[in-house]
């Protein structure tokens, strides 16, 4: 049997704590667990405990997360670092990661905890297989080629001029260049500096990603030049931009909110709730449909953003085929949210390849909204990027829109009081 995970936890609320524990249980994760919530007794669990990973809440009455962040990356970066705290704000969040946090995880969302744990471990593994790596690099010029290609980070070496003289394969593929095509090629300018700069690169299965490019001067064959390390960040770039997409969407709900107190009639209601989702930046266009029992279809109620020929070219009737159908009306059918991350990969709603085409619409969620548990309608969001919504903003947007399906249902029932 493997040694338990040895897990020390930064925490002054004994429920709180008894709460990650069962949740990582519950993941099935053999671990055993030390608490503590000062910084004296933090740094002797260190000594004493030896952590293999560390759970922290942000604030504590004596002590907090980014002390406790600063000293265990002193004595010993590689240990995962997680943030489980009650809130954190988009720039707070952000300086835990930059700062060497793993990740975070809102308490209120606490069924996430083993899934980050279990990434982070994947996490640790890789980099110290990088660390060793790196370490029999300078032991062994034997064995530099293999140790070079293994790595995961892109090693190229030009000249003052920018000369490619040596690349290892990670850097042939981010460059997307062939060995055979690769050397005496230019490498683009850069800024030569002890800043880092960062490229544009390839990843596996095509796609785009970002890569921080570090430059050192050295010598090869005797001569001055560069070595340039390109160290894929897309992920730390992509946690950043969740960050910053959540903490618009929390924005969003919150003026979902004010409107749903200020007004008392259901169609200004649905504009104003399609305008505020287009001026969060996040959509390029949003719109609400009715259920309309007669040509048993959906009728447009509100719309904001790019419209413009959009209904004109769309008629969505829930007769006939399958293939008729787009993702409102699947969720109206359904009475379950519809997601296209690729719409015009998505075979199942080949009704929008070519009106998406047009508009450059590529992921679409639609999320049916329901009265007495009755679906009356739907509220779409379209996105001019591919694999936009994730499941954190699906959810979001989910309790959104119930909140928008009882808004509804409070007014109507308003005005039928009025009236008896």
């Amino acid at each position: 049997m493997e040694n338990p995970l040895r897990i020390l936890v930064v925490e002054d609320l004994p429920t709180d704590m008894e709460i990650m524990q069962r949740e990582i249980r519950k993941a099935e994760i053999n671990c055993i667990f030390k608490c503590v919530d000062t910084k004296e007794d933090f740094i002797n669990a260190m000594n004493e405990f030896k952590p293999e990973f560390i759970l922290s809440d942000y604030a504590l009455p004596q002590f907090d997360g980014m002390q406790a962040l600063a000293i265990a990356k002193k004595y010993d970066p590689t240990i995962p670092f997680i943030i489980v705290t009650g809130s954190m704000n988009e720039e707070t969040a952000v300086a835990c990661i930059k700062a060497g946090a793993e990740d975070y995880v809102i308490k209120e969302h606490i069924r996430q905890l083993a899934p980050a744990i279990h990434t982070a471990m994947i996490n640790k593994q890789n980099l110290l297989a990088k660390l060793e790596a790196e370490k029999s690099l300078r032991l062994s010029e034997k064995h530099l080629r293999t140790i070079v290609d293994k790595n995961s980070d892109g090693i190229i070496i030009t000249d003052q001029s920018g000369i490619i003289l040596f690349a290892n394969r990670k850097a042939e593929y981010m460059i997307n260049l062939k060995a055979e095509d690769i050397m005496w090629t230019h490498f683009q300018k850069f800024s030569k500096s002890e800043k880092t700069n960062e490229l544009d690169i390839f990843r596996e299965k095509g796609e785009l990603g970002k890569a921080e490019l570090t430059v050192i001067d050295i010598e090869w064959d005797n001569e001055p030049a560069y070595l340039i390390m390109l160290h894929d960040i897309t992920s730390r770039k992509q946690t950043e931009e969740k960050i910053k997409k959540i903490n618009k969407i929390y924005i969003f709900q919150s003026d979902v909110n004010k409107a749903i107190a200020n007004f008392r009639e259901v169609e200004k209601l649905f504009d104003e709730v399609c305008r505020i989702a287009v001026e969060t930046d996040l959509y390029k266009m949003v719109w609400i449909g009715l259920f309309d029992e007669v040509s048993d279809s959906i009728l447009p109620a509100a719309w904001n953003g790019d419209v413009e020929d959009f209904f004109e070219s769309l008629h969505i009737t829930l007769h006939g085929n399958d293939e008729l159908l787009e993702t409102a009306g699947r969720s109206l059918r359904e009475s379950h949210y519809q997601v296209s991350n690729d719409i015009q990969s998505d075979e199942s709603i080949k009704i929008l390849h070519a009106l998406s085409l047009k508009k450059n619409f590529n992921s679409v969620l639609s999320i049916p909204l329901l009265k007495e548990n009755r679906v009356f309608g739907v509220i779409s969001f379209y996105s001019d990027k591919k694999n936009f919504f994730f499941e954190q903003e699906i959810k979001m947007l989910e309790d959104l829109s119930m909140d928008l399906s009882t808004a509804v249902h409070t007014i109507e029932h308003e005005k039928l009081q009025k009236h008896s």
